[in-house]
Parts: structure tokens; sequence; C-alpha cells
């Protein structure tokens, strides 16, 4: 059911990275998606400045961002420039359009 929620509004994307320090290899595993960037799980990124912007770099490719906990990622937004956010189930989502 997660992931029917996740390609719905990611349009059945296959640029989806998922931000999310404990289970984001569960989310890459079972939806059927290819892991993104040199470090995964992204809780492995030691600085906070590149990995904003690896995340920034994501956006501006046109990837969604799928956040399953927002309150756990919540100190990167700020940090990020996106137009459009998505709040669905337990999901929030961000892009650039």
């Amino acid at each position: 059911n997660d992931f029917a929620v996740i390609k719905k509004i990611t349009n059945n994307s296959s640029r989806v990275y998922f931000l999310d320090y404990q289970n984001d290899f569960f989310y890459y595993y079972y939806g059927n998606y290819t892991p993104v960037g040199y470090y995964n799980p992204c809780g492995a990124w030691i600085f906070k400045k590149d990995f904003v912007a690896f995340l920034q770099n994501l956006l501006k490719n046109n990837y969604y961002l799928v956040i399953p906990n927002l309150e756990e990622v919540a100190e990167l937004l700020p940090s990020l420039k996106y137009n459009k956010i998505i709040t669905e189930n337990k999901f929030t989502i961000i892009k650039m359009e």
C-alpha cells in the first residue's frame, strides 16, 4: 500500500530518493527502486553540507525526495530549494518543477 501511494504521487517515476535514516534500504528493495548515490543508507553521509548538496543536485535532476518521517529530516529542509511539496498518508514528497 505504501508503494501504491509513492508511485501515484511520483507518477510512477524511477527518479526517487528515500530520505529515511533508518529504513531507506527496505524502500528501495521492496519498492523495486535502484539506490541512488555513493552513500547508502542516507544516514552514512558524514557532513551535512555535502549531503545537502547531493540532495539539491537530485532535485535539480527531477528526482522526488520521499520522506517517510518528516521529523527525522526536518533540519535538512530549510537548506534545500524546492517548490512542490505533497503530503499523503505518512509520506512527504518534495520536488523541483
